[in-house]
């Protein structure tokens, strides 16, 4: 029996079937920065490009996305339109925005205009068309079916053999066909690549995780689980996982712990989710009922999940 199709980002695989991970005040801090307009340039007396650029990628390798988003933002509106390093800067907003689409549309949206922008311009240099067009398939990735996903993933790593996001996507559709040795194979380079850019490794480490779990493997995707949260303990859904894991393993106290009876309604029910991929329909039953215990008027997709078992 192949696993439910997961909630997929482009980068992440959540938990299947809550859309995102509720959050928690205690967990995430959601203040909104304000969004910096990138249409209009500002004076460019006394800005140091390289050492903005330089402090930007540093927020983005540690995966301060929000941070890096306004930095990049900051360094457009310095710079000249023809400025040599604008497109590094519009590559680092788009990146950026891309991270951070599964908070809202319009960061999927800005990424999209951008990629498509860098793309489509014949002055950008070949890689860094490659990583904009790279950008766009993550984006789209989630409306291709599996066989095509994988083809053009493999097309795109022709152009880019050293982007994690590409490998670490294959490793997802590869999951979701539970090809579990080539998705470990697409993992592992993934994060070959990750560490060879420097960039943050939460990401895969997480997908590791989650392939693990869809296998049954529960206490080697409670470490992999544990290992992203500690590299990223900002990102919700590192946490969900974790939790997800500790709960089928039977460690319910810790892995609901300080949750609200909302997030503990979604914990309970992406639990559900996973015990029945696994054939275990009377663990699945039993986690679908604490859910609805836990938020019947709210959580309605756990009863939906529980009538879907028969």
């Amino acid at each position: 029996m192949k696993p439910f199709i997961l909630t997929m980002s482009c980068l992440i695989i959540t938990a299947c079937a809550t859309p995102k991970p509720a959050l928690e005040k205690s967990n995430l801090d959601v203040k909104v920065r304000p969004v910096v307009a990138a249409s209009e340039t500002l004076p460019a007396s006394n800005f140091d490009t390289s050492a903005a650029l330089k402090h930007a990628f540093a927020l983005q390798k540690s995966s301060d996305h929000v941070a890096s988003y306004d930095a990049y933002s900051m360094i457009i509106l310095r710079l000249a339109r023809d400025h040599k390093d604008r497109t590094q800067a519009l590559l680092g907003l788009a990146d950026s925005a891309l991270s951070l689409s599964w908070r809202a549309a319009k960061y999927q949206n800005r990424a999209h205009k951008l990629y498509t922008e860098i793309a489509a311009n014949s002055d950008n240099t070949p890689t860094q068309i490659h990583r904009a067009q790279a950008g766009l398939l993550l984006l789209n990735l989630r409306d291709y079916r599996p066989s095509a996903a994988e083809k053009h993933l493999r097309a795109a790593l022709q152009d880019s053999p050293n982007d994690p996001r590409l490998w670490n996507a294959l490793g997802k559709v590869y999951d979701g066909e539970q090809q579990w040795l080539d998705a470990l194979d697409a993992y592992i380079k993934a994060l070959s690549a990750a560490k060879s850019n420097g960039t943050n490794t939460a990401a895969v480490v997480n997908n590791m995780g989650m392939s693990l779990l869809m296998q049954g493997r529960k206490q080697e995707a409670l470490a992999k689980f544990k290992q992203a949260r500690k590299a990223n303990p900002d990102m919700p859904v590192y946490d969900n996982n974790y939790r997800l894991a500790l709960i089928l393993s039977g460690n319910t106290g810790k892995a609901l712990n300080g949750l609200s009876e909302t997030r503990t309604a979604q914990i309970y029910n992406d639990a559900g989710v996973i015990a029945q991929s696994l054939g275990q329909q009377k663990t699945a039953a039993h986690l679908y009922k604490k859910a609805i215990e836990k938020s019947p008027t709210y959580f309605e997709r756990a009863e939906k999940n529980l009538a879907g078992l028969g």
